[in-house]
């Protein structure tokens, strides 16, 4: 079995330019298009893989008041085997309303957990804030890693790893 079945990703949104389109980049955006070094090329074992969410969401403003909304949403790698993530890049279509996403790994157990929010709540994810809001998903628990680019893998009960 697959140390992790599924991924969610939490992404925060403002309803700012109501369209799932794609924005111009702003001069100093990392998107505006600058050069950059060419990618490095994989070592033998190593693969890519492009995840994508099943279609465009864009986000709406919370009830109750707020500008940012935080959606979970379930992406599937389909490993079928253990393997090491050494790298992400979260490429929103549009960089206006959607800034930056947190990803979590969920183990093989949470897996069911998740898919069953998924599929109780209409539309695209489900509204979360401060981890995938799930009960059973093993996220909060500490046995899901959040997956972070920009920090060394802490797990939530702060057991580095």
């Amino acid at each position: 079995m697959a140390p992790a079945t599924a991924f969610a990703v939490a992404a925060c949104g403002s309803h700012a330019d109501n369209s799932a389109g794609p924005a111009a980049a702003g001069p100093h955006s990392a998107h505006a298009g600058g050069s950059s070094a060419p990618p490095q090329p994989l070592r033998p074992g190593e693969r890519f893989l492009d995840l994508r969410m099943a279609e465009a969401y864009t986000p709406a403003p919370p009830e109750g008041g707020g500008s940012d909304e935080y959606r979970c949403q379930m992406i599937d790698p389909g490993l079928t085997k253990t393997a090491f993530l050494t790298g992400t890049q979260f490429g929103p279509e549009n960089v206006a309303i959607a800034h930056h996403a947190v990803v979590y790994a969920v183990p093989p157990g949470g897996a069911a957990a998740v898919r069953e929010q998924d599929a109780k709540t209409p539309g695209l994810g489900w509204q979360c804030f401060g981890g995938t809001g799930v009960a059973g998903a093993e996220v909060e628990e500490g046995d899901a890693a959040w997956v972070d680019p920009w920090a060394r893998l802490v797990t939530t009960k702060g057991r580095s790893e």
